[in-house]
Parts: structure tokens; C-alpha cells; sequence
């Protein structure tokens, strides 16, 4: 058994609700984010203009009413050059299909579901194209001064690979933050190997141009009607999707409820304990491993109630679920707007990208002195420091917390912040960013 123990009760440093001082002034906030909006405007620029470019060549060359004679993708059998290039092709042609998918994109953030902390850090953009149900994704990397939009995924159809809609296609209406898009990745050849290796590449969708795709879905739907219409769309597509769902929000609601003092040190805690289990590095575990660890964390769950979400959970009926699946799925999680700000925090200290930091950067620029607690009166600025570093005491041995470390730090943390505006203060204001 892992030698992990939960610390002794002890309220933690997360209650903001009654700060009255502004640890994040007005002016300096708006500043920030006059100048980051001013960033991904051009950031998405370029990604625009990447895909387009990429999009309208594919679509040239592989038009049916190009000349037959040279193929456009490479055949086994086929010798060097007889593909057919751009230059090759009738940059117009006859048909409108080309116009129709890309007007009618919906474009959508998207990062990796990995304990691998560069993998995780990676920016990913994608679009939806509405004529084809297709969809493609590209990985928005620096190189030096210059930035360029690599492929990640390719443009193509793809279906549900697990859950209540396995072999079902992707839709527009799958499009949405929080999502999961899985995909084979011997399909892909883009991705880098640390995915490739992983047989499916999960991507959690992080902020989509509702704008969009509000045109394209609620076109002929009434100013009125469009609220309720929307609803509907995005609802579960079945009784039993909803008995899933209604299954899952009302355990983690519970269980937050319950650890709501303690968060950092439950989900820190368990993030060790089954790090420490896992032996085999697959990220797996079975259904005793994990209902023990729940009972070592004083998280008590009726046997039936645990089996009841064990079924939602583990629908392919193997015996086992990735961790991180299992403390999403018990626990919650934080939305993707926090979880944004936790990556640029993260970032900020991981120059390198490794998707690690030092422990003694951590302590060097974390701001004690902008903690909201700190500012109210009710710690000082050397508790504030102590208590984050304190968190990280498991990561000693090494002087290095990964991005997966980093970010349970923040998840535990958020359990006890009610609001989005009080939990990115706290972050902006102590990181600086």
C-alpha cells in the first residue's frame, strides 16, 4: 500500500468571499488583456490564413473535375512524381463545394488529455466543417521569433470511440467546451510520439466560436426561440446519456461538498497515492485500487452508489479506468476557463517547455504578498508561501513538479472557490500574469 496519508484537518488558505481589497487593479487587468486579446487575434490570424491555404490546396487537387490522368495522393505502386501537385491543379473549379465547407467552419480550441506536461501545454486549434461533418486540427508552435500552424489531426470524418454513442459521427453540436474528441492515432501520422504511442488521442475542447456556430445552427430559428432551441441541441441524446449525467453531477456535488476545507490536500493526495499504485506507468487502475483510495481519503460512497458509477464509468467493461477518467468522473473538475489561466501561470515559469518547473522558481516568483488573504489580513505573506510549497513536498526528492502536479494543486483549490472571477484573481495576482 502507498504510503500516502492525508494531513491532518486543517482549513486551507481558500476562502475569498468576504475580500474586499483588489488584489488584481482594474487598470493593470484591462491592460493585460488589451494586449494577450491583441495576441490571439493575431495568433488565430495566422492560423486562419495556415488553414485556409492548406484547406483550399487539398481541396484543388483532389476536385473531381481535375485531370484524372494524375492522382492525387500517393498509391503503393506509384513511382516519385506522379502525384499531382498544386501547381499541377485548375486553382478554380466548376463546383461550389470548396466555397460551402470553408464558409461554413466553426473554429474551436482544443488541448491534450496527458500526464505528459509538454504534450499537455501543447496549443491546439481546430475547425468544424459543417457541409462534410468534418473536422481538422492544428498545433500553433513558436519557433524562435516565428510561429507557424502545424497539422495535428487531419481533415477528415471521424465517430465516437467510446460512451453511450460509440460509432456514432462527431456533429456540430459535439462541439463545445468541456467536450472529449477521441481518435485513433494510427490514423494519424502528424502527432507527435508520445501520443502516437498512446493507441487513442484524447483532446478536451477548450473554447468554441459560438458565434459561429450559433449562424449555422439557429439560422431559420426565431430571436425568441433561439435560447430554447439551443437547449435542446445540446442536451443528451438519450435517456440513458441523461441518466449518466444525472448519475455523475449528483456524486460529485457530494463529494465536493465534502472536501470543500480540504481540497488541495484530497485531490494532491490522491494524485500521489495513485501515481504510487501504478507500477505498470499505463495510467491504469483496477476497481479495488480505487475504491481503497477513496476510503484512505475519508471519501466514504455506499457500495451500490460506487457501482452505480463505475457502469457510467467504465462502459467498455474491461475492469479498469485511467485515474485521471476516475477522479474526473468521482470528483469534477474545474471549467476550461480556469484551467486556461492555470496554463499560462505554468508557462510562465516553464521556459524550457518541458512541462516542468523547479520548485525554487515556484517559491522565486510566486507574489505572496497579492494573495487575497494576505491582503485582508488574515495570514502573512511567509504562510501564504508556506502553505503552497508545503503542497509540493511530495516533489522534494527531485526539486521538479510536473504540469499534472501543478494543475491538481489548482483543482484542489478551485473546490473551495465558488466563482471564476475570484479564482483568476488569485492566480493573476500572485503569478502575475
Amino acid at each position: 500500500m502507498p504510503n500516502v496519508k492525508p494531513h491532518e484537518p486543517k482549513d486551507e488558505l481558500t476562502n475569498t468571499k468576504n475580500i474586499t481589497a483588489q488584489p488584481y487593479s482594474h487598470k493593470m487587468a484591462q491592460k493585460k488583456t488589451e494586449y494577450q486579446t491583441l495576441e490571439d487575434q493575431s495568433k488565430n490570424q495566422k492560423l486562419l490564413e495556415t488553414v485556409m491555404i492548406d484547406q483550399l490546396n487539398r481541396c484543388a487537387i483532389s476536385a473531381p473535375d481535375q485531370d484524372p490522368s494524375a492522382p492525387s495522393h500517393h498509391e503503393p505502386g506509384m513511382s516519385r512524381g506522379q502525384v499531382r501537385h498544386l501547381h499541377q491543379s485548375k486553382v478554380k473549379t466548376t463546383g461550389t463545394f470548396t466555397e460551402q465547407l470553408l464558409a461554413q467552419r466553426v473554429r474551436f480550441g482544443a488541448r491534450v488529455l496527458s500526464r505528459n506536461g509538454h504534450d499537455a501545454l501543447r496549443e491546439l486549434t481546430g475547425f468544424f466543417f459543417v457541409v462534410d461533418n468534418s473536422l481538422t486540427i492544428y498545433e500553433y508552435r513558436q519557433f524562435g521569433k516565428s510561429a507557424k500552424a502545424m497539422p495535428f489531426i487531419s481533415r477528415g470524418s471521424y465517430c465516437h470511440l467510446r460512451g453511450r454513442r460509440k460509432g456514432q459521427q462527431y456533429t456540430l453540436t459535439d462541439i463545445m467546451p468541456g467536450n472529449t474528441l477521441m481518435f485513433r492515432t494510427d490514423d494519424q501520422r502528424s502527432l507527435p510520439e508520445t501520443i502516437q504511442e498512446l493507441g487513442v488521442a484524447s483532446l478536451r475542447l477548450t473554447d468554441v466560436d459560438n458565434e459561429a456556430k450559433e449562424k449555422i445552427l439557429l439560422n431559420q430559428v426565431r430571436p425568441s426561440e433561439k435560447d430554447n432551441e439551443w437547449s435542446k441541441l445540446h442536451a443528451p441524446k438519450s435517456q440513458r446519456e441523461y441518466n449518466d449525467l444525472q448519475i455523475l453531477t449528483e456524486i460529485q456535488g457530494e463529494i465536493r461538498l465534502r472536501i470543500k476545507k480540504r481540497g488541495i490536500r484530497t485531490v494532491t493526495g490522491l494524485g500521489k497515492y495513485f501515481r504510487q499504485l501504478d507500477r505498470s506507468g499505463d495510467g491504469t487502475l483496477d476497481e479495488n485500487e480505487l475504491q481503497q483510495a477513496l476510503s484512505e481519503f475519508r471519501i466514504e460512497i455506499p457500495p451500490q452508489k460506487f457501482d452505480e458509477i463505475w457502469q457510467v464509468l467504465d462502459q467498455n467493461g474491461d475492469g479498469v479506468l485511467d485515474y485521471g477518467e476516475f477522479m474526473r468522473g468521482f470528483i469534477g473538475e474545474m471549467n476550461e476557463f480556469r484551467k486556461m489561466v492555470i496554463r499560462k501561470a505554468f508557462q510562465k515559469l516553464d521556459s524550457s517547455k518541458r512541462g516542468m518547473i523547479t520548485m525554487s522558481n515556484m517559491a522565486k516568483f510566486y507574489n505572496a504578498s497579492k494573495h487575497p488573504q494576505v491582503l485582508a489580513g488574515e495570514c502573512s505573506a511567509q504562510e501564504a508561501l508556506n502553505d503552497l510549497m508545503d503542497s509540493f513536498d511530495h516533489c522534494c526528492h527531485t526539486g521538479e513538479v510536473t504540469y499534472t502536479e501543478f494543475e491538481e494543486y489548482y483543482e484542489g483549490l478551485s473546490v473551495g472557490i465558488e466563482t471564476d472571477d475570484q479564482f483568476v484573481s488569485t492566480l493573476k495576482s500572485t503569478w502575475g500574469i
